[in-house]
């Protein structure tokens, strides 16, 4: 073996070995960064489902007292010291107006279809009051029968539409917050 292909061997060995640690260094570099990024995004991700969770849980808690007080409104029945529906609209209007308003300031971060039905659920609550005033000008013009038919309208929005709107809005709330499916299956 001559010295020429001795020193030709360690020179072609070294730059060999200087270009894969040069290779091995960009590929770290250019990796370490798409892993920062993906750090990134996914505290993103983060920070808006807490978000999302916190306007869901916020609303829908609203959306529920409110539909209480709608029902205790039209129920039929009353306790003997049970407040009169006169009340339970008096509060229903500013709890509704609560409601809407942090609807309004969480209807981005939530799903399409929690905002429709969200949305939904004030037409109906709408739909219910002026069914009640209007029922309420009927009996003071003397028209009982228009008043009940006005009222038994109002009581099966309170009763039958918006619990089943407010059911749809939970399990879509669930789906989103855990994943699950309407069943509360993953």
């Amino acid at each position: 073996m001559n010295w020429q292909s001795i020193v030709l061997t360690s020179v072609a060995s070294g730059v060999v070995s200087a270009l894969v640690s040069v290779i091995v260094v960009l590929l770290k570099q250019f990796y370490d960064r798409r892993i920062e990024n993906q750090k990134a995004k996914l505290g993103r991700a983060s920070w808006v489902h807490q978000r999302q969770v916190d306007s869901l849980s916020k609303i829908y808690r609203q959306l529920y007292e409110v539909q209480d007080l709608l029902r205790g409104a039209t129920r039929s029945g009353r306790m003997a010291n049970e407040a009169p529906p006169e009340e339970y609209l008096k509060v229903l209007v500013e709890k509704s107006a609560v409601a809407m308003s942090d609807y309004i300031d969480g209807k981005l971060l939530i799903p399409r279809d929690v905002a429709d039905g969200c949305t939904a659920f004030f037409r109906l609550l709408q739909d219910a009051q002026i069914q009640l005033a209007i029922g309420k000008q009927s009996l003071l013009i003397g028209d009982g029968h228009a008043n009940a038919e006005r009222w038994r309208e109002a009581a099966k929005i309170a009763h039958k539409e918006i619990p089943e709107l407010l059911n749809r809005i939970e399990n879509s709330a669930r789906e989103i917050i855990h994943g699950e499916d309407a069943a509360g299956q993953v």
